[in-house]
């Protein structure tokens, strides 16, 4: 029977369920059956990671005391008596008063875990629950331990991780990395077989069961891995005596449904090779991994019809016997409920090849209720090696808490599965030995690789004239008497034809994938897994400005018109993301571009404008190479040409102070430079600290504008050893090399540093060490082992300049509050992190911290257009109001024109002041212009659709919860917006533009500057001279200009005399003029131009001159900033 043909339904599930629920209990220790409410498991989970967790028991003070006065109920009285003995010494003795929670809460895992001081049950199977495996010397230790168990001939079966005795390695170094697992894996194993032979020769008789281990992987990603490792191992002929089992995951997505049906196909021959070569029938134990609540029953149901038809088969039982290792016991009654419909419950009874397994610590009623129902029931342990009690106490009740299996600590893959958020991954069956090898051939090829180099060649520009007929072609490109070749001016006319031609650009990337990965790694020296990682991001930031650009025309009051050609500066950072993303955006806003590249990413650039050409209108996409040394020259005469309507620029801000001077008013739209850091608190998971801090920091050798290079320790993290000597060992194993070899982990530069870069990995300042030194690795001059530099201070180079590359800096705050001040004080603001688990923490976080985007015990790397490609703020961009994956981001290659159903001149239907529903300010304000006789019904509307905007505009709202990841790696994105000061200058055109735009600054509650150059009506300025959020100003033209030079920025002395700049957010004006008539549109460009000058190259502005429109989103976006988070799972569950 078909899962389609289940008879199942969901009410059927819940009655079983619910029956079910009567004459069982949860398997869980005693201390949590006892938790009666979700509130007494929230104040539980907690005590956990408040009290439990932080290594100093001074940072546990506050929340032993505030969780002894919460509300509970339930709770076992021999908690409640250490909380409050704890609660009692908590600030005279605060180690004594956390130790009586640690051995109350020890004694509830007493029947579930051993240690190697106790013997535990017979023929129990085990696994060490220890720290997560980041390094080679923790992989070293951890191989030992289990030299140890299996020499115990007492002890059960054993299961080995295979993430837990190698440091992690790129998923392609796969042939790697069997061979190192065989190399570590086969002296234990053959060990022991030699005890099972040993033992089987004292044992005649039945009656002696030999001990088995198990290779466990945890994701499906590593099936290969398995495979190939264990047919390996399978030729040596010591193993004759071992029972070997196989411990997969739980399906979590279609794909790996897919995979499943593989392991069948591919599986049945390898359980045929483990029989011939141990003389034993294979194990393969299926993790559940989900304590599943009861609305998630018909989900269940689904994974389990899967499981039975890809993985119970004929073939598979013939030559393996099953485990199901669970948590909830529900799942069992359903894989038995489901045997029924499909005839296979002779394989779950005595004497068939199921068993269950159910944690030590079940109660012996469930246990007897499953065996009373002819269930095959076996009982499995956790060994805790007691080197760090609360770890272990943290780790496996959080599991038990929110439904994970409890089966160790690591989250960190082997080869690790490269997930993206497009909505179908770049390899969909990365296991598969086709694909893996397809990465291998693009390495095979790097050493030679030439790709692009002919159209580089080409495409070079020599002369002033070769600049000239480059910026011809682009405009003629766009003329509307060439509508049958061209978009037309306006945008919405053809938007679906475009939107369709972008499908077929992708499917062309797609077809184009391994050359575009080919050149980006010989090019830049990525290793291959930063290479799909960029070409993923390129997938999301093409799909991003699709769904943008079909909103269109659903946008009301406003009618968008194709601006003259765009002019991409692409950076080294991210050339296939900069590239399809800002091409795309301004194809499907009827624009042309021409592309011209750093020369350091030139042949990447030529790849990807080769793929553009092909799809989208040959003559929009355009590719012109400055060389090296030629920028002041030919560079200056390409980005000062006034026929731009937009100069895209990405790199360093020196970059683009470079830029300005060359033309000050350029409309220069400029990104991205960075100090991004991570604040790390006493209440984080440390492990998952280290491992999210060295992926930030030392992905693509640290030199993206995404990458960490400041990490902020708070409180008692500044003298956690465990800390150190993870982060070391994590970092120090990371391979070093070229993306030829599939191992390494981090990449050559892109070019021999310089400065400030050479400084970062050379010079220490005052008082600064190396925990660990960089060290130049050849004579090219480009290739670096990391560095941790510790003991930097506030002000010091380390913490204020962007180096770009792999070292990293780290510095100590008291207070997650004095943290949150040393990195606004960093001239950059474009992402941030914080591990921690107290949410006063996090609000504090999200509330102070000068930066867009926000990670909540997670990565900081990864800035996804759609998701996280936000603007950032004060040196990290300019000029923009979204950057590249923000909602505004394809409004700023559009001319936009008022569309609304009545005029800025039109006379008001009723009395605006009796508007319901609006802001109190916004009705002042029309109450102002009605008693000053310059109402509108056009402002009115506008201000009514801005009520309607606001929700939508400044409410969190979640973006993605990507579905196809282990629940483990579940996270949780938000957006949301705040208001931003402006500066509104009225020049020209009707006082209803004025007012329109004024009153969206009020809608959003924004800080404003109006200044207009002749008194406003009386009512009006009266209104405005007594709002607190406004400043009043009328004055001339000359005398606003001279308002906007640059004065100096404030300064802060910091502990050692050095004064540091207090950098503010790049300020954004709002100019008005009259765009009726093409000179009144010359005038008024005259007078952006103007206020630009005024600026200079020194101080950078924000400057947004266009028609006012009564489009509540297009008003209303200069007042805000847009700001995103990203969550992992643990933030929302504790």
């Amino acid at each position: 029977m078909s899962p389609s043909q289940d008879p199942i339904t969901d009410e059927s599930v819940q009655a079983w369920a619910q029956s079910l629920a009567q004459t069982t209990q949860q398997p869980l220790p005693t201390i949590l059956q006892t938790l009666a409410t979700d509130t007494d498991r929230e104040v539980f989970s907690e005590l956990l990671h408040r009290v439990i967790r932080p290594d100093d028991p001074g940072e546990t003070v506050d929340a032993i005391t505030e969780l002894r006065s919460r509300p509970r109920q339930g709770w076992p009285e021999n908690v409640e008596a250490a909380l409050k003995t704890a609660a009692r010494f908590a600030r005279r003795a605060p180690g004594y008063a956390r130790n009586q929670i640690i051995n109350v809460m020890a004694e509830g895992l007493d029947a579930v875990i051993d240690t190697p001081q106790t013997e535990p049950t017979p023929g129990a199977d085990l696994q060490i629950m220890e720290a997560s495996v980041l390094g080679r010397s923790q992989a070293a230790k951890r191989v030992e331990r289990l030299r140890v168990l299996l020499d115990r001939p007492a002890w059960g079966s054993v299961t080995v991780p295979l993430a837990e005795v190698l440091a992690p390695a790129p998923h392609w170094a796969f042939k790697e990395t069997i061979r190192d697992l065989e190399t570590v894996l086969g002296p234990l194993l053959e060990l022991l077989a030699s005890t099972n032979r040993a033992e089987a020769s004292e044992h005649p008789d039945d009656t002696w069961e030999p001990r088995a281990v198990f290779l466990k992987i945890q994701y499906d990603c590593q099936l290969t891995v398995l495979e190939h490792l264990v047919l390996n191992l399978c030729e040596r002929q010591e193993l004759r005596g071992l029972v070997l089992g196989l411990d997969l995951p739980t399906p979590f997505d279609t794909t790996s449904s897919t995979q499943l049906t593989e392991l069948h196909q591919r599986f049945a021959t390898v359980l045929q090779r483990v029989y011939t070569a141990t003389g034993h029938r294979a194990v393969i134990r299926l993790n559940t991994a989900d304590h599943r609540a009861l609305s998630g029953a018909q989900q269940s149901y689904v994974l389990w019809s899967a499981w039975i038809q890809h993985v119970m088969t004929p073939e598979i039982m013939e030559r393996a016997d099953l485990r199901i290792r669970v948590v909830n016991p529900w799942d069992t009654q359903q894989l038995h409920r489901l045997a029924e419909l499909y005839d296979l419950e002779a394989h779950l009874y005595p004497g068939g090849s199921v068993t269950t397994e159910l944690m030590r610590g079940v109660p012996a009623e469930l246990v007897e209720h499953l065996q009373a129902e002819h269930h095959r029931v076996r009982r499995y342990g956790l060994l805790v090696w007691q080197t760090d009690t609360r770890l272990i106490i943290r780790a496996l009740y959080h599991r038990l808490l929110h439904g994970d299996v409890a089966a160790g600590l690591d989250q960190q893959p082997l080869n690790g599965p490269y997930f993206g958020f497009q909505t179908r991954p770049v390899y969909p069956h990365q296991d598969s030995l086709q694909q893996l090898r397809a990465g291998r051939q693009i390495l095979a090829c790097l050493p030679d690789s030439q790709l692009g180099t002919p159209s580089v060649t080409a495409h070079t520009l020599n002369t002033p004239d070769d600049v000239r007929a480059v910026v011809d072609r682009a405009v003629a490109a766009q003329r509307p008497d060439q509508q049958d070749q061209h978009p037309e001016p306006d945008v919405l006319s053809h938007l679906s034809e475009r939107v369709a031609v972008v499908d077929e650009l992708i499917a062309t990337m797609d077809t184009q994938r391994d050359q575009l990965l080919e050149v980006l790694c010989s090019e830049t020296g990525r290793t291959l897994t930063d290479a799909v990682e960029e070409y993923g991001d390129a997938i999301d930031a093409v799909r991003w400005n699709q769904t943008v650009a079909q909103q269109l025309p659903a946008l009301r009051g406003a009618r968008p018109v194709a601006a003259t050609p765009t002019l991409l500066l692409s950076g080294r950072s991210h050339p296939l993301v900069e590239v399809f993303g800002v091409v795309t955006a301004i194809y499907l806003t009827g624009g042309g571009c021409v592309i011209s590249p750093d020369p350091l990413t030139a042949r990447t650039t030529a790849v990807s404008v080769d793929i553009l050409q092909r799809t989208l209108a040959e003559r929009l996409v355009d590719f012109a190479v400055v060389r090296a040394g030629d920028e002041d020259f030919l560079g200056r005469v390409l980005c000062t040409d006034p026929r731009w309507a937009t100069v895209v620029h990405f790199g360093p801000d020196t970059a683009a102070h470079r830029l300005r001077i060359m033309k000050p008013d350029m409309p220069l739209i400029s990104g991205f430079s960075s100090k991004n850091a991570m604040i790390i608190t006493p209440t984080a998971d440390i492990d998952q600290a280290v491992a999210d801090v060295v992926t930030s920091a030392f992905t693509t050798a640290g030199q993206t504008p995404a990458s960490c290079s400041l990490v902020v320790l708070v409180g008692s993290m500044t003298g956690s050893a465990r800390f150190k000597n993870q982060l070391v060992d994590a970092t120090e194993s990371l391979e070093i090399g070229y993306p030829t070899d599939p191992r390494v982990h981090l990449g050559r530069l892109v070019e021999p540093p310089a400065t400030p870069l050479n400084r970062g990995l050379r010079e220490l300042g005052p008082g600064e060490s190396w925990w660990l030194a960089p060290a130049e690795q050849d004579s090219t001059g480009r290739l670096y082992s990391p560095g941790l530099r510790a003991g930097v201070r506030v002000g010091s180079d380390a913490h204020i300049s962007e180096y770009r590359g792999p070292v990293l800096s780290i510095m100590e705050a008291d207070t997650v509050e004095d943290a949150i001040e040393i990195i606004n004080m960093t001239p950059y603001g474009l992402s941030a992190g914080i591990h921690t688990a107290d949410e006063h923490s996090q609000r504090v976080f999200r509330e102070k911290i000068h930066a867009p985007i926000h990670f909540y015990n997670a990565p900081i790397n990864r800035i996804r257009p759609g998701i996280l490609g936000l603007t950032g703020v004060k040196h990290s961009a300019s000029g923009m109001l979204g950057a590249l994956g923000a909602r505004s981001w394809l409004n700023q290659f559009m001319t936009w024109h008022d569309a609304a159903r009545t005029t800025p001149q039109s006379q008001p239907s009723a009395l605006v002041s009796a508007l319901a529903g609006l802001p109190t300010a916004v009705q002042r304000l029309l109450a102002a212009a009605e008693a000053d006789g310059v109402a509108s019904d056009w402002v009115s509307e506008a201000a009514r659709s801005d009520a309607r905007e606001l929700k939508t505009l400044l409410g969190t709202h979640q973006v993605a919860s990507p579905a196809g990841l282990p629940r483990q790696h579940r996270i949780i994105v938000e957006a949301w917006a705040e208001p931003t000061p402006v500066t509104i200058r009225w020049e020209t055109g009707p006082l209803q533009h004025l007012l329109r735009v004024v009153a969206a600054g009020l809608a959003i509650g924004a800080t404003m500057t109006v200044s207009v150059p002749h008194d406003l009506p009386e009512q009006l300025r009266q209104l405005l001279d007594l709002d607190s959020t406004v400043t009043y100003r009328c004055e001339d033209a000359s005398s606003f200009r001279r308002s906007l030079q640059k004065q100096p920025a404030p300064e802060r002395a910091t502990a050692s005399g050095r004064l540091i700049p207090q950098i503010t957010a790049e300020p954004r004006i709002r100019l008005i003029t009259d765009h009726s008539t093409p000179e009144a549109q010359a005038h008024g460009n005259q007078l952006a131009s103007a206020i630009l000058h005024a600026r200079g190259a020194e101080a950078p502005v924000t400057l947004v001159h266009r028609p006012v429109v009564s489009a509540s989103r297009l008003e209303m976006m200069p007042f805000v900033h847009e700001k995103s988070s990203l969550s992992s799972r643990e933030v929302r569950e504790n």
